[in-house]
């Protein structure tokens, strides 16, 4: 088969040595190390590429270079994220913790509903590099003030007079279910480290009532998504009929 990249009948697309080809993994290459830690912008830089290039790419990496265009982007960026990570250990962290809320914030604001399990992923690497860079007890006041970051750029992306009334108007409409579960418990929640009735949302994550209307409060769509994997909240468990309806009053409110 014709290499895709290059169309010379020689060689197939994984084993080209185009000019062309040669300078376009300098450009990822010199692109990632200037944004090691910018997982969405890695992901949008990389998504302009065509697949060929991309296979191109990995192939050169010594990487799996079949699938489709968003696991090829997939591999690239976890190739690049994790030989830095190695380097980031042994050489002292290169960004600070503001710099990974801020990456974190973009990908919280990035909303494709069809790329679920790709921003899940890229969720992940994070995580991971924040634990292990930085100290791991600040790990939930990290994830908090990346949550504030992100709902700041998603005012100021849709002008903050006009995202604030949108939001409360949005949320005037939410049909969110709100069930009673005696069995949930009482514990500290991992978002505000206070002890108080966990809320179980559709997804299964957990965390108190108080946190889950935060997340609320302002968004600028009409709908609310889980502070940790970004689904979107349909049903939320709560422990007793006084919790369901605090919760409701707080939504209806805003």
């Amino acid at each position: 088969m014709p290499c895709q990249f290059c169309h010379s009948s020689s060689h197939t697309v994984s084993q080209c040595n185009h000019e062309g080809a040669i300078q376009q993994c300098l450009i990822v290459r010199d692109f990632m190390a200037a944004n090691p830690i910018d997982l969405y912008r890695q992901y949008t830089n990389l998504n302009t590429l065509t697949r060929p290039a991309l296979i191109v790419i990995s192939s050169k990496l010594g990487l799996h270079c079949s699938g489709t265009k968003i696991v090829l982007i997939q591999r690239i960026i976890e190739y690049y994220f994790y030989k830095r990570f190695t380097n980031f250990l042994s050489a002292g962290p290169p960004v600070s913790q503001e710099e990974v809320q801020h990456a974190y914030a973009r990908l919280m604001t990035w909303d494709p509903s069809d790329l679920y399990n790709f921003r899940h992923r890229m969720y992940q690497l994070l995580d991971q590099y924040y634990m292990r860079t930085f100290d791991v007890t600040s790990y939930h006041l990290y994830r908090i003030q990346a949550m504030i970051f992100a709902n700041t750029l998603a005012l100021v992306g849709a002008g903050a007079a006009v995202g604030a009334t949108a939001s409360k108007a949005h949320l005037k409409s939410l049909q969110i279910k709100i069930n009673i579960n005696p069995d949930l418990p009482v514990q500290e929640c991992f978002m505000c480290c206070e002890e108080k009735p966990i809320a179980r949302l559709g997804c299964s994550h957990e965390y108190c009532a108080d946190c889950v209307v935060g997340t609320a409060k302002v968004r600028t769509k009409s709908f609310i998504t889980c502070a940790v994997c970004r689904a979107e909240v349909e049903e939320i468990l709560v422990l007793n009929a006084d919790l369901k309806t605090s919760i409701s009053e707080q939504i209806k409110k805003e």
